[in-house]
């Protein structure tokens, strides 16, 4: 069916007719039924000049989608029926429908997504774009085992949507000039990633989908986005660094080492000296606390600062490969300090190798020397004596 007119009769009673119904009853059981609902969506955003009916019908859609996933999420929390009584375990079977439910859902999402970037002009569907966007980040980490296909899906599809917010004007110009512009979704995902990754109930696999799109954001609109904007990006990082599972750390730490490389080198410089303060502080009070306590008093108070220091002097380090500006030798030699905390000696080790492996071509003839014999003595306790003696 081929809608030309945009005040057809046979369009608009479409439009009519998917907006009366909820976001739910949508949502068909078989795939292909689901593929065509999208083809269809896709075409009355195309032919329509009012695209607000569009836009409201996948509004539904993304709201429906994010409902069973809290649904499914609180179920999940509850116990068993059959734990606690020996009864038939009636919550496990409404916790496979609402899964089910689910994932049709999300897969309906991802169709939506995917047919709309590929064959309609972003601002026809950007209304929505963001609940969309939401849901298929929700849905990503909070799939059962027996839907991880949906899951994959669920990421893809947060990775294009990021990819096609390229932002085409600078935020810094009056709103009159981008008056043609009616919605900014690359301020829209970050508004979103930033508020997510506040969020401490946000699944595992979420985080790392949100980790990800940020370096995707922050790399393909850099020069277009204020600094405000830069600041989210790098405080999602941050809380990236700070996470508990390595998983999110890794990501976060590539992320990071991403925002410091468009640094300049005097702003590298000032960072790196307000971490080497710190860490050398730290270093110290551990040689302190070792002397007055036993082993099983090892850790402190100050572990997580320590942590988050060691990760981020990492960062600046490796955010300039190749290179040796002037701040690198006191920064390393602060970081090897630390070696021996066992929950750091792997990310310290890693770091070090990193460094050593970038600068290998021109250490003896223009690295080494801008080493003192102290700071070199330091870098041979992390297992690279042979290379840097």
């Amino acid at each position: 069916m081929k809608v030309k007119d945009p005040q057809s009769q046979v369009g608009l009673m479409l439009l009519q007719l998917l907006e009366q119904q909820d976001g739910s009853s949508l949502i068909s059981p078989f795939r292909s039924t689901r593929l065509e609902l999208a083809h269809l969506l896709t075409l009355l955003a195309l032919n329509n000049s009012d695209g607000q009916q569009v836009n409201n019908t996948l509004q539904k859609i993304a709201v429906a989608c994010q409902q069973f996933n809290l649904k499914l999420s609180l179920q999940q929390q509850l116990p068993s029926q059959e734990e606690e009584t020996g009864t038939v375990d009636v919550t496990s079977q409404s916790q496979l429908a609402s899964a089910v439910l689910h994932k049709n859902t999300a897969e309906t999402v991802c169709l939506l997504v995917s047919c709309g970037i590929q064959r309609l002009p972003m601002w026809r569907i950007s209304g929505a774009m963001r609940s969309l966007a939401l849901s298929a980040l929700l849905s990503a980490g909070s799939m059962t085992s027996s839907a991880l296909e949906t899951a994959r899906m669920c990421h893809g599809t947060c990775m294009l949507v990021t990819g096609a917010s390229v932002r085409t004007f600078n935020p810094s110009i009056p709103i009159s000039f981008n008056s043609s512009i009616p919605e900014d979704l690359c301020a829209q995902l970050l508004q979103l990633f930033d508020t997510q990754s506040k969020d401490p109930t946000v699944s595992l696999h979420s985080k790392e989908t949100l980790v990800k799109c940020t370096a995707l954001l922050m790399g393909d609109n850099w020069f277009c986005l204020s600094n405000d904007e830069r600041k989210v990006c790098k405080d999602v990082f941050a809380r990236g660094l700070d996470d508990p599972k390595p998983e999110v750390q890794q990501l976060a730490q590539a992320g990071m080492i991403a925002y410091l490389s468009y640094k300049s080198v005097s702003e590298l410089a000032s960072i790196a000296a307000i971490y080497t303060k710190n860490s050398d502080i730290l270093a110290d009070r551990e040689k302190k606390l070792k002397r007055l306590a036993s082993k099983a008093d090892e850790a402190s108070s100050d572990s997580s600062k320590r942590h988050n220091t060691v990760l981020m002097m990492s960062c600046v380090l490796l955010a300039t490969p190749y290179d040796l500006p002037p701040y690198v030798p006191a920064l390393i030699t602060s970081l090897c300090r630390h070696i021996s905390i066992s929950a750091l000696r792997d990310t310290i080790t890693r770091t070090v190798q990193l460094f050593k492996r970038t600068h290998q071509d021109r250490w003896d003839s223009e690295f080494k020397a801008l080493f003192t014999l102290d700071q070199l003595a330091e870098l041979q306790g992390t297992g690279a004596a042979h290379y840097y003696s």
